[in-house]
């Protein structure tokens, strides 16, 4: 279906009302001039509105003769006799004889009256009495006119007159155009004020959080197009709510959790001191041993209070990386080294590559505080005793790939792509396991501050997937 345009549409109105006015005008000033003519053109008659003595006057002018100025004179003389007024022109209707004054409006008044024959006429005007005749031998008008209304035009009647028409076509026009005018503008804001109202009513719907009625409108592509573009917006109105509702949901959850992953190392250190202030702990061997539980239990309160640093760091975004030419095969195998003196053997830890000279541009600190968090959530999550985590790097093209394993139990497949999104635990019973769901988050958010990318697959436990750009030439 062709698309409509509410430009057009106005454009096309427009251009109608001016035409459809313009023909009113024309029509109206055409009329009105056909009533001019109608109504100041005189005539010829042959009835009772003549003058009583018409017949005697249009026997003289029959028996008259404008051959020299004498026999004008005479026919004046006759004339006046019956109350009658004679002109006499030749050439150009130059005068050749006038006995009444005759202002020039006067004069081309009767001009109108003349016929050009032989034949004496007849005309009546608001009641006087008028007869023209030709003389074509020698080439004189006669004009013949009752002192009824004299003269024919006065000065102030031209005036009313000219007054009353002039108002007579505004007044006509004027109503036209309001009449045109209103017409199509009814169309026009009726046109307008349907998207409009429909649009006022979704925002009233938004207002109430009803987001699930789209705008139905079919018409001038302009609404159109804000139609659906509300629409768009609408849902992505809805979209952030519901985020923004569980976002918040998450954030109690992580408030209430990490009151209780504070409270479980600090009631364990807690009750150590106590041990050892009452004494319980007699021998060095076991005040060794309520010294190591307090130290464990305060390292795992200070990495808990270094991820929700860090969490508040990159939500204020405030958390720069500085990239540096890193040999990822020293590097690995350096950090590999540090795991193993921390965790005293408790882990095992395998390290594959498939080539030397792999290096990257990278944050040594943050990389390093990547790969805590992965090993830190399989202690939490692999649920396995004898715990194995394997890296393994290889390149390709212009890219490093690493990929992290554990040997745990890996992640719900439906879950599995939620892993990185803050707040998000995928054992979400803090019976069975700690944590606030920042770790993953932060990964992620690392890995993409230097360029790299991080996902995650269940390969006989879970697995890490990592790749970054490549530097050029050797590490």
């Amino acid at each position: 279906m062709k698309q409509k345009s509410i430009q057009k549409y106005i454009f096309r109105s427009n251009t109608i009302m001016i035409i459809v006015v313009m023909l009113s005008a024309f029509l109206i000033l055409g009329g009105v001039y056909l009533l001019y003519q109608f109504q100041n053109k005189p005539n010829l008659v042959k009835n009772s509105e003549l003058a009583s003595n018409s017949s005697e006057v249009y026997e003289i002018i029959e028996q008259s003769s404008l051959s020299d100025s004498a026999q004008i004179v005479e026919l004046a003389e006759k004339l006046r006799e019956q109350n009658f007024y004679l002109w006499v022109t030749q050439k150009k209707r130059k005068t050749v004889f006038l006995n009444l004054e005759l202002s020039s409006a006067d004069q081309r008044q009767l001009h109108d009256f003349i016929i050009d024959d032989s034949e004496i006429h007849t005309f009546i005007m608001s009641g006087m009495t008028i007869m023209t005749r030709k003389f074509s031998e020698s080439n004189r008008e006669l004009y013949v006119f009752n002192e009824n209304e004299v003269p024919l035009v006065s000065p102030l009647r031209r005036i009313l007159r000219s007054i009353m028409y002039v108002t007579a076509i505004l007044s006509i026009f004027i109503s036209v155009l309001s009449i045109v005018s209103s017409f199509f503008m009814r169309r026009l804001s009726k046109r307008i004020m349907e998207p409009l109202q429909l649009l006022s009513e979704a925002a009233d719907r938004i207002k109430e959080e009803n987001y699930s009625e789209n705008i139905q409108y079919h018409g001038d592509y302009e609404f159109e197009d804000v139609c659906l573009s509300f629409n768009d917006m609408q849902h992505e109105v809805a979209k952030a709510r519901k985020q923004q509702r569980e976002y918040e949901k998450a954030r109690t959850d992580m408030v209430a959790g990490i009151s209780h992953d504070l409270r479980t190392p600090l009631t364990a250190i807690q009750g150590t001191l106590k041990g050892l202030l009452d004494g319980v702990a007699k021998t060095p061997e076991i005040q060794k041993k309520f010294l190591e539980i307090a130290f464990r239990r305060s390292v795992e309160m200070n990495h808990l209070l270094d991820q929700l640093f860090y969490f508040s760091k990159i939500e204020t975004g405030n958390m720069p990386v500085h990239l540096q030419r890193v040999n990822w095969s020293e590097y690995l195998q350096e950090y590999i080294e540090k795991r193993r003196v921390m965790d005293e053997e408790r882990i095992q830890y395998y390290f594959h590559k498939t080539g030397d000279g792999i290096a990257s541009e990278i944050d040594r600190k943050e990389m390093e505080r990547i790969l805590d968090n992965l090993i830190e959530n399989s202690k939490k999550y692999a649920k396995r005793d004898d715990l194995v985590i394997s890296i393994n790097l290889s390149t390709k093209a212009d890219r490093v790939y690493l990929w992290v394993t554990d040997n745990g139990e890996g992640v719900p497949e439906d879950k599995l792509t939620h892993i990185f999104e803050k707040f998000y635990r995928a054992d979400e019973s803090r019976n069975e396991t700690e944590g606030n769901g920042l770790g993953l988050h932060i990964v992620k958010y690392l890995t993409e501050a230097m360029s790299g990318n991080v996902t995650a697959k269940n390969n006989d436990g879970l697995e890490i997937r990592f790749d970054f750009p490549s530097a050029q030439g050797e590490g």
